[in-house]
């Protein structure tokens, strides 16, 4: 029922501040279904003439994994927190010598090992290059016994290791840090190591009873309804970072404003709140918490170029080095940063439920002028700024935008760069959205007449 009353409320309110559906589908009043006890949470954005589907996934967690480590007298040499997959095989420990195939770079192992070397053995392998499933795949068939990935950073909690199918070897992912800790002793160590990989229970949950996670698939349909289908580069970024400004705005209240830091504090994207460890549910489904307080999220629009390390001084999630900035839901995050900014500001001038209204008809108005399906970072903008009568909200609002570097003088990346190439999955024009230029500079400096 929960996904039912989200979904209709959006469908209404939206409609009262001109979410009517006309550009470019001319099919107003069509339904939008919405199907439970999905394979995952997703939006099936149908054509012209056809109806949005919104899929809201039943979901398996897997809560705890760690590794111990030991050599061959079984004295205890390291305790390794990790991840692992909700597909597990079963619950309990398995207990094997290491294996990697080269112990200073580990292999990134998309590829079965020939001559039985990892035979028996818990084989370390890198991340990336491929999907967790092939890797998987791959050491089933060199007849490991299990399987440890490496990060490629050290985020403050590991996230589950995603399958397609269900898995036949315990698996588990470990920060970068104690990968290359492993990685010294099998250099380093006279005797062989041995290792226990212990995997805790699995809890289940649905995605429909979260507010956010509807609000979020919720929001690709305003983006898809009013500016076009065409899910690459810089409009999939900008379609992951409303569907996260749609769902705060869903969770956010007036008794915010009574908090420690107000509408200034942290912000987290949460799917399941009861969910997972105490840092999961203080950073969300994101990097770095939604805020305004750049000690919290320092975010800026450089942030969304592939190999930009994230902001030092910030407590941040998984990431740090910046290697996927240009995935979109990381480069969403930017986006929706600057809408955030632009809603806590109106809400300092008026009242939270009026500030709500306000910037969610402007988001509106705005997605209907921007270029249809392949709008840049800065068309976006100016889409919504253009858009906006009032001109002291349209100050407001673009200078919240150049607050997190997309003022005067920003300039987007190439229209048709893909931005991220996701393990496994092929794209056209991958450069990581390298040409990105910031500007912090305000609306009243601005030589364009907006």
């Amino acid at each position: 029922k929960n996904a039912f009353y989200v979904v209709d409320f959006l469908q209404r309110w939206s409609s009262k501040l001109g979410f009517d559906e006309h550009q470019p589908h001319k099919d107003s009043g069509d339904p939008v279904f919405v199907r439970l006890n999905s394979d995952k949470n997703s939006l099936k954005v149908a054509m012209p003439g056809e109806s949005p589907q919104l899929n809201l996934a039943f979901e398996s967690i897997a809560h705890t994994a760690h590794l111990t480590i030991s050599n061959e007298a079984g004295e205890l040499l390291e305790e390794i927190p990790g991840a692992s997959s909700s597909k597990v095989r079963e619950e309990g420990s398995l207990t094997g010598a290491l294996f990697a195939e080269n112990t200073f770079s580990a292999g990134v192992g998309c590829k079965a090992l020939e001559g039985g070397e990892a035979r028996g053995k818990i084989l370390i392998v890198r991340r990336g290059k491929c999907t967790f499933t092939q890797k998987h795949n791959a050491a089933v068939a060199s007849e490991a016994s299990g399987l440890i990935v490496v990060w490629n950073d050290d985020p403050a909690f590991l996230k589950e290791i995603i399958f397609t199918k269900k898995q036949n070897i315990p698996t588990i992912a470990i920060r970068y840090s104690d990968g290359e800790n492993l990685l010294n002793l099998l250099r380093e160590g006279s005797k062989e190591i041995q290792a226990i990989i212990t995997l805790g229970n699995v809890s289940h949950y649905d995605s429909g009873h979260s507010s956010m996670i509807v609000a979020h698939e919720w929001g690709h349909i305003l983006w898809a309804r009013l500016n076009g289908t065409s899910y690459s580069g810089q409009p999939k970024a900008m379609t992951e970072g409303t569907g996260d400004f749609i769902a705060l705005l869903l969770g956010v209240k007036e008794s915010d404003r009574g908090s420690k830091m107000g509408l200034q504090g942290a912000f987290p994207v949460v799917g399941v709140t009861s969910h997972g460890s105490k840092a999961w549910r203080n950073f969300g489904q994101r990097r770095i918490p939604y805020s305004t307080d750049f000690g919290v999220n320092g975010l800026t629009f450089k942030h969304i170029t592939q190999g930009v390390q994230l902001p030092a001084h910030n407590k941040v999630a998984f990431g740090k080095n910046g290697a996927r900035n240009a995935q979109e839901h990381n480069a969403g995050e930017i986006w929706a940063l600057a809408l955030w900014e632009a809603f806590v500001a109106l809400a300092q001038e008026e009242p939270l439920d009026v500030a709500r209204d306000t910037i969610m008809g402007y988001l509106i108005k705005g997605f209907k002028a921007m270029p249809k399906n392949s709008p840049t970072f800065m068309e976006a903008r100016d889409g919504i700024i253009n858009s906006i009568e009032d001109a002291t909200h349209k100050e407001i609002v673009f200078n919240a935008f150049a607050k997190r570097g997309m003022g005067c003088d920003a300039k987007s990346p190439y229209r048709w760069d893909d931005g991220w190439q996701d393990e496994g999955r092929v794209s056209r024009n991958p450069t990581g959205f390298r040409g990105a230029v910031e500007s912090f500079a305000k609306f009243s400096t601005c030589r364009h007449n907006y």
